[in-house]
């Protein structure tokens, strides 16, 4: 049986460079499908891609999915990206998507309200629903009620990244209907 956390494989089959958007379209491999074909599939979008072959750089992110040609083709962007350069046409890679489906719904959830509140659970702690960094009693962080009144956390700097800046551009693809 493999974990949930070993990489699935695809195909780079290629870039390109639209203003300051990284466009990569994969085609992925036959585990990642099988996956998907599951109910409780996760979302394409956030990812990691690295190398087969370690002698090519390091992750390259992919922020958003925007396109699927096939049941294999994926085409996604990467906004503002300032690390690794993109991968070559032709490199094989491993592929790690960042969240679960709940947590894709958390972040793309326009109707939730996020107040700055200080974690006071003594004795307790809470782990960010986006980043998984742990937030411990004393800790300021932002509070939201989801999904049937489920209590959610973010730290600062993943609601600033996430939320408010918005710099994967899932929330403004889902205002926009996309």
């Amino acid at each position: 049986m493999t974990s949930s956390y070993e990489p699935f494989r695809a195909t780079v089959l290629s870039v390109e460079i639209r203003q300051e958007i990284q466009v990569v379209r994969l085609r992925m491999g036959e585990r990642f499908l099988k996956a998907q074909r599951s109910s409780s599939s996760c979302p394409p979008a956030p990812a990691s891609i690295w190398p087969v072959d370690p002698s090519w750089g390091e992750r390259f992110e992919l922020h958003r999915a925007f396109g699927q040609e096939s049941e294999d083709l994926i085409t996604f962007e990467t906004y503002d990206w300032a690390g690794s350069p993109a991968p070559q046409p032709r490199t094989e890679v491993f592929y790690q998507g960042w969240w679960t489906p709940d947590q894709f719904a958390v972040a793309t959830d326009l109707r939730l309200v996020w107040e700055l509140a200080m974690f006071d659970r003594t004795g307790d702690h809470e782990h960010c629903v986006l980043s998984w960094a742990t937030i411990e009693p004393g800790m300021r962080g932002y509070r939201g009620l989801w999904a049937n009144l489920q209590e959610v956390w973010l730290t600062v700097p993943a609601y600033e990244e996430y939320i408010l800046r918005d710099r994967l551009r899932i929330r403004r693809s889902r205002a926009e209907g996309h």
